[in-house]
């Protein structure tokens, strides 16, 4: 895992905002509970909601992040808004069918709401001792190695949803369905 902070421009941030905010006053959304496959939501009651980026801001943040993506193979990038709400959140998991993932962070995150991102790597795996961050905007946590990894459930009384962007790097013979 390789954290990387202010990634996007103020003006790309900006018109990502205002595409999120349109999008939550529009019925346009689906959800983790007939997206994700059941084992990605056992042990939470919560519910992802998730929408893909418009076209022009997709490609916008792609080419202002690319750099940072692992030198692997790759021949697309998917990105979809996730609206973590309340009582929502992932077990832990790996994502092996990709070349890479990667959660770009859209809001500033209290930790006592829960909803750490936590991982287990080599160093982990000998001590037992996992690694954990809480969301901060414009920062970008990208996955290449396949660590399991997870995001623990945004408590029932946080005050607004945990946004993030989600980015799969896929080969074109991984023809599986994205997820963080």
């Amino acid at each position: 895992m390789k954290l990387h902070h202010n990634v996007l421009s103020q003006d790309l941030l900006d018109d990502i905002y205002k595409e999120l905010d349109y999008k939550t006053k529009e019925q346009c959304w689906f959800n983790n509970w007939y997206d994700w496959p059941k084992h990605l939501r056992e042990g939470y009651p919560g519910v992802t909601l998730q929408n893909y980026l418009c076209d022009e801001n997709h490609d916008r943040m792609i080419s202002q992040i690319q750099h940072l993506f692992p030198k692997v193979h790759y021949t697309s990038v998917t990105s979809q808004f996730y609206m973590w709400m309340r009582g929502s959140g992932i077990p832990r998991h790996e994502d092996p069918c990709y070349s890479f993932t990667a959660t770009l962070y859209l809001n500033n995150w209290d930790p006592n709401f829960g909803g750490w991102f936590i991982w287990r790597d080599e160093e982990s795996a000998k001590t037992g001792i996992h690694k954990a961050v809480y969301p901060t905007a414009n920062s970008l946590m990208i996955s290449d190695r396949f660590e399991d990894h997870w995001v623990t459930q945004v408590t029932p009384n946080a005050p607004d949803p945990r946004v993030t962007i989600q980015l799969w790097g896929k080969h074109e013979n991984t023809g599986n369905i994205p997820r963080e």
